[in-house]
């Protein structure tokens, strides 16, 4: 029997499968793009062709949507020498840029979610990502930051605050190109990019009838087969979700059961920083420019990983009523861990069981003793209240561990 045990924290999501498929038959290769490590497991084997089809297609969107390295001329992959997102903004406000199809194809389709998003989906708004970037990613990450620092961030934040108009990128599909003439704005995929590219794999996974597999692309977006005893006995894959207040029993917020679908999430808590005890973090609003503090985060589950990817991104930064509405008009299903540590699902129809909530799960008889024991050291008064009182969260480990 081979146990695989995955256990991640990227962006709130925590993933853990059970199989009982000999080792002989899982073929899991991992590859490194898109700033990301992806791993894909293949529990009925993979041929050497799958796998460099696979790589392929992460490196070759690793590339086109680049937003920091443009095209290296020298490499010995021509992939390498195409034109990518660093080449149209650096043409901002100056000339069109010709591209790849293929990198024209995702950027057409990020606008369009745009409009189907009513604009909280926003891939113009790459200036004002840097800015809260180098904040978040200063030596004061996950911590307190001065005063002085916040304002400086703000007044840059109010510098760029109309230059995020998507009117603004203009597409030319004779030719393939693409123009900004708005020389402050700039382009950035990166809410979408990843799960883009793992749609991609999924369906090339399906035209070779691969129905048992696992597509992990850094745990914020991840695609899912079926398990390989589902149909024998009731088996589908299942999803752990991470309880980043520490409220739940063994940090489990709850379990998510899963079969044939794509789920993404973004949460709070892996990047930010606080100021004046408020946490500021890397998913931002297209319409205050700054964090909002709705959810601790947002779990989706649907067909489409693109859409996911961009989707979970738009709904964070907006209340939960106008998020059912954009859930429904997509058909995709939500989980939301509300700041308050309460959950709220919509559209569910994958099973879900919610955690248990630690004070739930307290051993009265336990507390009964060790609060007889103190009562006859003398101290009971202050130890029973100390008792009452909340555990503190936790610090979460994001680790990503397997075990045999």
């Amino acid at each position: 029997m081979k146990k695989i045990l995955i256990i991640a924290t990227f962006f709130g999501l925590l993933i853990q499968f059970n199989t009982n498929i000999k080792a002989s038959t899982t073929e899991t290769f991992y590859i490194t793009a898109m700033y990301t490590d992806i791993s894909v497991t293949l529990y009925d084997g993979a041929t050497s062709e799958q796998i460099d089809k696979i790589t392929e297609i992460f490196k070759t969107y690793d590339h086109l949507a680049n937003n920091f390295d443009g095209p290296n001329l020298s490499h010995s992959n021509p992939l390498y020498h195409k034109n990518n997102i660093v080449s149209i903004n650096e043409k901002a406000g100056i000339e069109p840029v010709i591209v790849d199809p293929l990198l024209y194809d995702m950027i057409k389709s990020g606008l369009a979610l745009y409009d189907e998003t009513d604009g909280y989906f926003n891939p113009a708004m790459g200036q004002v990502i840097d800015i809260w970037k180098d904040l978040i990613l200063s030596e004061y990450i996950n911590q307190e930051i001065p005063q002085s620092l916040f304002e400086d961030t703000m007044a840059l934040i109010n510098t760029y605050e109309g230059d995020i108009n998507p009117d603004d990128i203009i597409l030319n599909d004779t030719d393939k190109s693409v123009y900004i003439s708005n020389p402050d704005l700039k382009l950035d995929l990166g809410a979408y990019a990843k799960g883009y590219a793992t749609e991609l794999v999924k369906e090339y996974l399906i035209e070779q009838n691969v129905e048992h597999y696992i597509v992990n692309t850094g745990n914020s977006t991840i695609s899912l087969g079926t398990h390989p005893d589902d149909g024998e006995i009731d088996r589908p894959l299942s999803i752990r979700i991470l309880d980043p207040l520490n409220l739940y029993q063994n940090g489990t917020a709850g379990l998510l059961y899963v079969r044939n679908k794509s789920v993404s999430t973004s949460g709070n808590n892996i990047q930010f920083v606080t100021y004046q005890g408020k946490r500021y973090h890397h998913i931002i609003s297209p319409f205050e420019l700054v964090p909002m503090d709705y959810y601790n985060s947002v779990t989706l589950l649907g067909d489409d990983a693109g859409i996911l990817d961009a989707l979970s991104t738009a709904l964070f930064n907006m209340p939960l009523d106008d998020a059912k509405v954009l859930l429904d008009h997509f058909d995709v299903e939500g989980l939301f861990y509300m700041q308050d540590g309460s959950i709220e699902t919509y559209n569910m129809t994958s099973k879900f069981e919610q955690g248990d909530l630690i004070e739930e799960r307290t051993d009265l008889s336990t507390l009964y003793l060790i609060l007889g024991a103190v009562i006859l050291l003398g101290g009971g008064t202050v130890i029973t209240l100390s008792l009452l009182e909340k555990k503190k969260p936790k610090a979460v480990n994001d680790d990503v561990k397997e075990e045999a």
